[in-house]
């Protein structure tokens, strides 16, 4: 296991957080699993308990750097409001520039740096640096601007500006998840018949529109009057009310015939307890793999649904309102598919005619 984490050492398989190196006596144990977002959120809570014991300069870290601006904003209602996946990735990609050095080869890190000091180049410094993978330069700068967003806000006499708004985001082509076909989805069906936990957990991702962070956590208390209520987790930040959905007779078919069910959730694990995100994500991803559709994932059975519903005439809004999205620029990728398809099966003749 290789550590890359700022204050983090190994003593034989225990971790701990020590800050300002080995003359400090005091240290922290964490004991949750590395790598997981209760591991980042112990490690950075150990941060914090050690900076109140020792002061911020005694513990090396330098007033207005840019390790202690990220100090505050982790320690930030807006932060804290994340839900614990997302302050895991957020906090690990902050944390992945804050361990780059200043200049190549150089021993003085991004940490270090004022945080008047810290503009434009950094953040170009900082994706470039990720080139070969575009996905992860953008979510730097993308990371970086909500830390700087909030910092305008809440530390306005050090930060004026953000600096990665002056940084373009790097332009690539990527179809992200594979989109299930209707033969993947036969496939699936024809394998796990109506009754089974795999043909459950494919009715609640395709007739609902949820993630799998929300599938796992729909149960009978959900539906009301023949409708599905439940608060999107990726959405409760900012959206509190439900959307109301039908409860299609096709969901309400499997949901019947699926004899292992929890109490309180439909999907459960083997022991009857109800699956965490990433548990089922396995569980579906291995499920997928056992068929032979091993880049098949939960996800894109969702964008499926998606294409389906715009293919039959989905409006921006009725997407909107199908997958929990807050922009109609979300919805516009499946209704232009949908538009073209359209219009090329009804202009296709047109190529046969003759002037």
């Amino acid at each position: 296991m290789k550590l890359k984490l700022q204050y983090l050492e190994r003593n034989g398989d225990r971790l701990f957080v020590r800050i300002g190196g080995r003359g400090q006596r005091r240290r922290i144990r964490i004991r949750e699993a590395f790598g997981t977002p209760g591991f980042m959120a112990a490690y950075e809570a150990a941060i914090a308990e050690l900076l109140r014991g020792q002061g911020e300069a005694k513990a090396g870290i330098s007033p207005n750097s840019l390790r202690w601006l990220a100090g505050r904003y982790f320690a930030s209602p807006e932060f804290r409001g994340l839900d614990l996946k997302s302050q895991g990735v957020r906090k690990q990609v902050i944390e992945s520039c804050l361990l780059e050095p200043l200049q190549a080869g150089g021993k003085l890190l991004m940490a270090d740096c004022p945080i008047a000091k810290f503009g434009p180049k950094h953040v170009r410094l900082l994706r470039d640096r990720r080139a070969k993978q575009p996905g992860a330069a953008n979510n730097r700068r993308k990371y970086l601007s909500s830390m700087f967003g909030w910092a305008i806000e809440n530390e306005p006499d050090l930060v004026e500006r953000n600096p990665c708004r002056e940084v373009a985001k790097v332009t690539y082509e990527s179809d992200g998840f594979k989109v299930w076909s209707e033969a993947d989805l036969e496939r699936f069906e024809h394998a796990y018949p109506v009754g089974t936990k795999e043909r459950l957990a494919l009715a609640l991702l395709l007739f609902i529109g949820a993630r799998r962070s929300d599938i796992v956590r729909l149960g009978p208390a959900c539906v009301r009057d023949g409708l599905i209520r439940f608060v999107p987790v990726k959405t409760k930040r900012y959206r509190r009310d439900p959307t109301p959905k039908p409860m299609l007779p096709e969901l309400a078919r499997v949901i019947a015939a699926t004899k292992l069910q929890g109490k309180d959730t439909w999907l459960v694990t083997n022991f009857g307890r109800p699956f965490s995100a990433a548990g089922f994500g396995n569980f579906f991803g291995d499920a997928c793999r056992k068929i032979g559709l091993s880049d098949c994932t939960a996800h894109g059975l969702r964008k499926l649904g998606a294409t389906r519903a715009a293919m039959a005439g989905a409006t921006h809004f009725q997407l909107m309102s199908i997958f929990d999205w807050s922009r109609p620029a979300q919805a516009q990728p499946y209704i232009d598919q949908a538009e073209r398809a359209r219009a090329a099966a009804a202009g296709m003749n047109l190529l046969s005619q003759r002037g």
